[in-house]
């Protein structure tokens, strides 16, 4: 059987660069797509992965028939707030209570409107005009500060590595946490596992920050208006 070939955009960032490299140290092929909209013969009938952007995967999906296999950006809304430490529910733009505010609202579909922290309905509504009313938001309780968030790379339920994505902490604390975080959610079936036809080498990467503090009170809120504290 021959090897997947890694298609990436021509003209990618740092970090689909390193993701190329990474691919081909293991003797993998890498194709660079220019017009990727255009479909090249010579990859009909080849085991393909896609690595980009929105556009360029969906377009690239769509004209050599891929599967895409994307987290479920909804996620979040169904964890138990021992892991997510504040209230995060799924809803609708046009359905949001006039009683939740102020609060922190991120679009499901990634950019659709900026995820922000919002004191009323007006504010909303202006952010996301143009856009259908059952638009799937997360709605979140505010976290006024956000002390340490710690990204980790995880493949089997098991952490390859961790860093401090912004600001600092104790590592061996957020070690734990996902220590935890992954045995509970594995035994009762609730965290997903490693799609078979990824590569074994394939990480998920999860990103998860832990804040110590209390529901803010309005005044907090007030001197927050409008902070992206987006997950």
């Amino acid at each position: 059987m021959s090897e997947k070939v890694l298609l990436i955009p021509e003209k990618a960032d740092s970090e689909t660069h390193e993701v190329a490299a990474a691919w081909a140290k293991f003797g993998r092929p890498v194709r660079k797509l220019g017009k990727y909209w255009i479909k090249e013969d010579d990859l009909n009938g080849q085991l393909l992965t896609v690595y980009g952007n929105q556009t360029f995967s969906l377009i690239l999906a769509q004209i050599y028939d891929l599967e895409l296999i994307s987290p479920d950006d909804s996620l979040i809304a169904n964890l138990d707030q021992r892991w997510t430490k504040r209230n995060i529910k799924l809803s609708e733009a046009g359905k949001v209570s006039h009683s939740s505010f102020p609060v922190f609202i991120k679009p499901v579909v990634h950019k659709q409107f900026q995820a922000a922290i919002f004191i009323s309905p007006a504010e909303l509504q202006k952010a996301v005009e143009g856009l259908p009313e059952n638009e799937p938001v997360l709605v979140s309780e505010i976290i006024p500060v956000i002390r340490a968030e710690a990204r980790a790379y995880i493949m089997d339920n098991t952490i390859c590595d961790i860093a401090f994505y912004e600001g600092s902490g104790n590592q061996q604390q957020a070690i734990l946490f996902l220590e935890s975080f992954l045995r509970t959610n594995a035994e009762d079936g609730t965290w997903p596992r490693r799609p078979k036809d990824l590569s074994p080498s394939a990480c998920q990467l999860v990103t998860m920050f832990h804040s110590l503090r209390s529901r803010p009170t309005l005044d907090d809120q007030r001197t927050t208006k409008r902070r992206t504290n987006d997950d």
